[in-house]
């Protein structure tokens, strides 16, 4: 028997891993949890995979005697960095039918799906409140929504809301980049970064698929 006591523990969970598969399948397949083993855990981050639980909702569920409500992230590798129409088409049924209905296009050329759970299919929206994000400010004493650079560069006052689509604010960031202003004018950028996250809510960025 060799001797793995020289190895970290994530190198001996790989060694004794049969190239990668651990149980990963087995417990995919256990109903009885929607989690996986410790060393499946560690598997799954080679081949993209995470799991993941709903922090918010930790409480409310051991409060009812419930497990922790876990969910997977997929990462979709793209060669290239290039996705033909098809393929978009393709992870957007997916996303739609057994994830958050959210793909996100991260920075390293891959795709992220979450919400993914073992049977297949969401029993509920795991999305709880819609957030966006908007700059307002300032220009020649005018308030300007969502300033472009030339408006931004010589604006009085430059503010950046983060709003929650049940009307809360979690975030504000303001600051006079010339003269003072006064609350009034404060309130005033507010409704109207409350007017364009608005827009956002209803109408979300999308992306289409077209063949050449």
């Amino acid at each position: 028997m060799s001797d793995h006591s020289h190895l970290s523990p994530i190198e001996k969970i790989k060694k004794e891993s049969d190239n990668l598969r651990g149980t990963i399948e087995e417990g995919l397949r256990d109903e009885i949890t929607g989690a996986i083993s410790d060393d499946d855990q560690a598997l799954i981050k080679f081949h993209g995979m995470y799991q993941q639980d709903d922090r918010d909702r930790r409480d409310e569920r051991a409060a009812k005697k419930l497990e922790r409500l876990y969910s997977f992230m997929i990462r979709l590798r793209l060669p290239g960095g290039f996705l033909t129409p098809q393929q978009w088409i393709a992870v957007h049924h997916i996303a739609g039918d057994h994830t958050t209905g959210i793909i996100k296009i991260t920075t390293r050329q891959t795709l992220q799906l979450h919400g993914l759970i073992k049977s297949g299919k969401l029993t509920e929206d795991p999305i709880r409140q819609k957030v966006a994000a908007i700059s307002c400010g300032i220009y020649q004493g005018t308030p300007v929504l969502d300033l472009d650079y030339p408006e931004d560069s010589a604006a009085d006052a430059d503010a950046n809301f983060v709003l929650i689509g049940d009307g809360t604010i979690a975030e504000v960031q303001a600051t006079a980049e010339g003269a003072p202003y006064d609350e009034e004018a404060l309130l005033r950028l507010l409704r109207l970064a409350r007017i364009g996250c608005t827009d956002i809510f209803v109408k979300p960025v999308t992306i289409s698929a077209f063949a050449n």
